[in-house]
């Protein structure tokens, strides 16, 4: 942890504004960036529990681990704080203590030194602050001296703090591309057969063919008459499928057909 601490101006016993800059190290030793809660607390002892001052800044601006801030700046502190010297500072970073205490720079006690002109209380104004011929204090307050030998050891590291809170789920990503085929499986039994599909309707009934000759007849036979030799022993009822041969008489049941013959029986 580095540290400073500047002043702007003070007089005994009324609201004093210091500007403070450091530079802050998490516990891991990385340099602390970004905005953050900042917390500054001054002690009057090394081991005091309860702080004689401090002041918190919800969004101080840490580049590569350094900042710069103003102590007082809501006017609660006032240089009696400085009186009596061995004040030790201590800075916490979103509730986390940073660095452990640190014994306050000789820069804030000089408010009530004897340079001033009075033991306590008396106004010190400077149109510059040099070392050697060199600014090291800006007319704004910052220090732009060196900054060689200020940093000090960096002190032990810290308990590793509790494991946070799992996060939500981020997005489902995109699908990734199919993959090969794989090898077929076997095969499986043979289902069974299904239900015979309804029967389609009657195609049309083709063309009657030709009368053959007629061959040699013996007993009765059937003739829409009786030809000379044979007796005519009545008629008889036959059903055929289509249309009766010759000119049988018929009675239609479509697709059937009641054929009126005689019965022909050699004599």
């Amino acid at each position: 942890m580095m540290l400073l601490t500047l002043i702007a101006s003070a007089l005994a016993g009324i609201p004093l504004h210091v500007n403070h800059e450091g530079r802050l190290r998490d516990a891991s030793g990385q340099a602390i960036q970004g905005e953050h809660l900042l917390t500054v607390s001054l002690y009057g002892e090394a081991n005091d529990t309860a702080p004689t001052w401090a002041g918190s800044y919800p969004d101080a601006r840490f580049d590569n681990g350094v900042f710069s801030v103003v102590l007082g700046d809501d006017d609660s502190l006032d240089s009696d704080a400085f009186a009596d010297g061995g004040l030790w500072v201590e800075h916490s970073v979103d509730g986390e203590l940073v660095g452990g205490r640190a014994l306050l720079g000789s820069t804030a006690y000089a408010i009530v030194a004897s340079s001033t002109g009075t033991v306590r209380g008396g106004p010190m104004v400077a149109d510059r602050v040099a070392i050697g011929g060199a600014d090291v204090i800006a007319p704004d307050g910052r220090w732009i001296g060196p900054l060689d030998g200020i940093q000090g050891p960096p002190g032990p590291t810290g308990d590793s703090g509790p494991r946070g809170a799992q996060g939500a789920t981020g997005p489902q990503g995109p699908q990734g591309p199919a993959g090969a085929t794989g090898p077929a499986g076997p095969l499986g039994a043979t289902g069974t057969q299904g239900a015979a599909g309804a029967t389609g309707s009657r195609g049309p009934t083709g063309a009657t063919g030709p009368t053959g000759a007629t061959g040699t007849t013996y007993g009765c036979v059937f003739r829409s008459s009786c030809a000379s030799g044979y007796t005519d022993r009545g008629l008889m009822g036959v059903l055929l499928q289509g249309s009766c041969p010759g000119s049988w008489g018929s009675t239609d049941f479509p697709p059937w057909r009641w054929c009126h013959m005689r019965v022909c029986c050699r004599s």
